[in-house]
């Protein structure tokens, strides 16, 4: 019986939804903006993000929302794995504004911050990727 309810746990530990796995900053974040948690789902969704990149400049854009990462000048190529992609993001979304927008900075551990990331409008997006040339 200990045996059988014990893999019944693991079984439903397994299953958990993942929202589960980012402590619940991934319903937050819904709740707060769902154009805004869908496109940092869209986003982080690719397992092969480089930054700096095209992709990265570009980001993903759900409504008027965008999430996008850029860096400075100098700033290595570095892989993003999907792990970081969406706790950081879903961090900044919860502790953004109502809207859940939000920056901050980012790097490779033992690195500089070289990374930005932004949860913005579109039309903050548009301006910043004027500057970049993207």
């Amino acid at each position: 019986m200990l045996v059988s309810n014990i893999l019944a746990l693991a079984t439903v530990a397994l299953a958990a939804p993942v929202e589960q796995t980012f402590n619940g900053l991934y319903v937050t974040c819904k709740n707060k903006n769902a154009d805004l948690f869908q496109a940092i789902n869209n986003f982080c969704g690719n397992n092969d993000i480089q930054v700096p990149s095209s992709y990265g400049l570009k980001g993903a854009t759900v409504g008027n929302s965008v999430a996008w990462i850029r860096t400075q000048d100098g700033c290595p190529t570095s892989f993003v794995p999907q792990k970081y992609c969406y706790q950081q993001f879903y961090e900044m979304c919860v502790g953004g504004d109502s809207n859940g927008y939000n920056m901050n900075w980012y790097g490779v551990p033992g690195g500089d911050k070289c990374q930005v990331w932004f949860l913005n409008t579109q039309g903050r997006h548009d301006l910043q990727c004027k500057d970049d040339n993207c």
